[in-house]
């Protein structure tokens, strides 16, 4: 819980620098420019200029291995957190083109869609991740794994879209599917009790709220919505009128 920033700050130093000496020792071996991206993707919290430079490095890797979806989605994703709101044309381009390589790249169509509603194409954005939903249909799955995780967080943000295009009856129906999916989904079941809110269903959300506070404690915003909606829920007691004096009497 208490981090040692020095020592992050040390280990975050020394990972970058060998990084950079496999560059120069293998300059034209794609796995060394796909691992400092990521390195540098993962520094993004205590390294200015981390998303930057993992993007440069991901244009060396695509340069060296044009075919790798892997690379254009990542680099989706980058742009996406980079604040480059001028540049979002280029990020659409760049989802699609990780599309277009896998159609089946579930997470792939997420950053699509996020890139489309950042450009405040809240439908197109929609129409997305619906196509990544018929491109998973009869396909059997466990419970929990991998692909029941991707396909519950296109459920959350289809949901999310529709909670946000105003559509509060069909956002609630795909939150409950990503929680039918992944029944710890804390982000899903938010959603869903802030959903049930502006549906005016303040028992329902209530259950959620306690039920995202146990699964993740200590979560003030969640504690300030339950006290709230608790207390909207508090019997109204009725104390009658109160006696006159001369009735005392």
């Amino acid at each position: 819980e208490e981090r040692d920033l020095e020592l992050l700050t040390n280990y975050a130093s020394l990972s970058t620098r060998q990084a950079q000496e496999a560059t120069q020792i293998s300059p034209n071996n794609v796995t060394v420019w796909e691992n400092i991206a990521i390195i540098w993707r993962d520094l993004r919290s205590l390294v200015n200029g981390a998303t930057e430079a993992s993007i440069r490095s991901l244009e060396k890797a695509i340069e060296l291995e044009p075919i790798n979806p892997l690379f254009y989605r990542e680099m989706c994703r980058l742009q996406l957190v980079s604040g480059e709101e001028n540049n979002l044309d280029n990020t659409l381009l760049t989802c699609q083109k990780a599309i277009d390589l896998k159609p089946n790249y579930l997470d792939a169509y997420v950053q699509l869609a996020l890139a489309y509603e950042r450009q405040n194409e809240i439908e197109e954005g929609i129409k997305k991740l619906e196509i990544a939903l018929e491109r998973v249909k009869g396909i059997k799955f466990e419970p929990g794994s991998q692909i029941a995780g991707a396909i519950a967080e296109i459920y959350f943000q289809l949901a999310r879209l529709h909670l946000n295009a105003g559509r509060h009856s069909k956002s609630i129906e795909m939150f409950q599917q990503a929680i039918i999916l992944i029944p710890e989904h804390s982000n899903a079941r938010f959603g869903l009790a802030n959903a049930y809110e502006e549906k005016n269903m303040t028992a329902e959300a209530l259950e959620q709220y306690k039920i995202v506070d146990q699964l993740n404690p200590n979560n003030q915003v969640v504690r300030q919505k339950i006290d709230a909606l608790e207390k909207t829920l508090l019997p109204v007691v009725d104390l009658g009128e109160e006696p006159d004096e001369e009735s005392e009497e």
